[in-house]
């Protein structure tokens, strides 16, 4: 009797236990999925702006608070300045000046160049996850499990909007967008949709985790059937390649491989199916080349990226160093008062000089850099998160050519880029010691 009641009381403690990790497990996973959230501005155009705003503000305010104590802690304290707090430094510099700037040229007032910039302050989230890293309160596997389940329930709600509701329903709010070619669009952030399909992609190939063929399929089918944007598919396709040729490609020997076979198989699969699709996509790119070549387009927004290019460079050469500075809409209705249209982030790199200069640009493109020498030194650890945040920063990278995300969204550069640093930064003292 006495034994089985000590049988009955272990049990009971292994359950309670058991319940216990099981708790904070998904308080830890809840934590980073919100982080991710507000990070990457994933309802930025959610139909829920008061929700967005008062979230954003606590958040910004509770980021600046504590990248004060941070601060303060690493350098009068510590007496400890690294690499990476001079990458988040610089950042923090440049809004700054642009907003200096902005005041200039265009007098509008220093605060509202702040504000309208605090995507920049926004990303001093990843400073805060690595914290959390550092400390133990969370681990890399949170991050990946957290960024699995986030990604998967977006990609079902995204899926979900295009196939029951109809986009045209929200027409006059910033939800929705409409083409002449592509019809209405929802205008999800799509960045951890993207993420998702390289993270699907690298373990299909390279761990042959077949459970991922769904994920890859429904990224596929929302990126290139239902969103179809020119620069996301464009830079989405680059990196896939990439990856193929480093991963697949220069390694076989002999005949191609089953993989070589079942790209162009599915690439057959692709046409043979949706011809009109294919089509489509074939005339969206074709209207950018015509264009380019000094023929006449029927698409309007391929001439206004064209008027916005040449608003770009008329303020660059008179702003060449540090740029123009950024508008803020609220201010007198930003550069609809002075151009109508003209939005910096939808021409990438020429976007970037407008706003912040050479100077300013090539802070932006520090990240990128370091990510480069970093990867060289840690390629022997063979982590999905780790690969996938590296293909997933050269996708970026394309993309801010043509479509300058930084400009609003900083937070998506600097996920996969503490990621990165992460692991860098475990593996440089195992490293120093060999």
């Amino acid at each position: 009797m006495v034994l089985k009641n000590m049988m009955m009381q272990d049990q009971m403690k292994f359950t309670v236990k058991m319940y216990v990790e099981q708790t904070n497990r998904a308080i830890r996973l809840a934590i980073v999925c919100v982080i991710l959230v507000l990070q990457v501005a994933v309802l930025k155009n959610f139909p829920v702006n008061h929700i967005h705003f008062i979230s954003n503000t606590i958040y910004l305010s509770f980021l600046v608070i504590f990248y004060f104590l941070y601060c303060v802690n690493n350098f009068f304290v510590n007496l400890r300045l690294r690499g990476l707090d001079i990458i988040f430094f610089s950042a923090i510099a440049v809004m700054f000046v642009s907003a200096f700037k902005s005041y200039l040229t265009f007098d509008q007032p220093f605060l509202y160049g702040i504000f309208v910039q605090r995507s920049i302050l926004l990303s001093l989230s990843s400073i805060f996850l690595l914290h959390l890293l550092h400390k133990n309160t969370i681990n890399i596997f949170d991050i990946e499990n957290s960024f699995i389940i986030l990604s998967h329930t977006l990609l079902i709600l995204y899926l979900f909007f295009y196939l029951f509701i109809d986009a045209g329903k929200y027409v006059k709010t910033s939800f929705t967008s409409f083409s002449p070619v592509k019809g209405y669009r929802y205008r999800f952030e799509n960045f951890l949709i993207v993420m998702l399909l390289f993270y699907a992609i690298i373990k299909l190939v390279l761990e042959k985790k077949w459970i991922f063929i769904g994920s890859f399929v429904l990224a596929i089918v929302y990126l290139f059937v239902f969103y179809q944007g020119r620069i996301v598919i464009f830079s989405t396709a680059i990196t896939i390649i990439v990856f193929f040729t480093i991963n697949i490609f220069l390694k076989q020997k002999g005949p191609p491989k089953l993989y070589t076979v079942y790209v162009f198989l599915l690439l057959g699969l692709l046409i043979y199916l949706f011809p009109q699709l294919i089509q489509k996509h074939i005339k969206a790119f074709g209207n950018v080349v015509s264009l380019l070549s000094g023929n006449e387009v029927r698409e309007p927004s391929v001439y206004i990226r064209f008027h916005e290019s040449i608003i770009a460079i008329e303020g660059f050469k008179n702003n060449i160093l540090f740029g123009t500075g950024r508008l803020s809409f609220r201010w007198e209705e930003g550069y609809k008062s002075l151009f109508n249209y003209f939005y910096p982030s939808d021409i990438g790199l020429l976007g970037n000089l407008y706003i912040y200069g050479i100077i300013g640009t090539m802070i932006f493109y520090i990240p990128f850099i370091a990510v480069a020498y970093w990867s060289k030194k840690i390629r022997g650890i063979r982590s999905t998160l780790l690969i996938t945040a590296e293909y997933t920063l050269l996708y970026l990278f394309i993309k801010m050519l043509f479509s300058a995300h930084n400009i609003s969204s900083l937070g998506m550069t600097y996920f996969p880029f503490i990621i990165v640093y992460y692991f860098y930064n475990q593996a440089e003292p195992i490293q120093k010691q060999e």
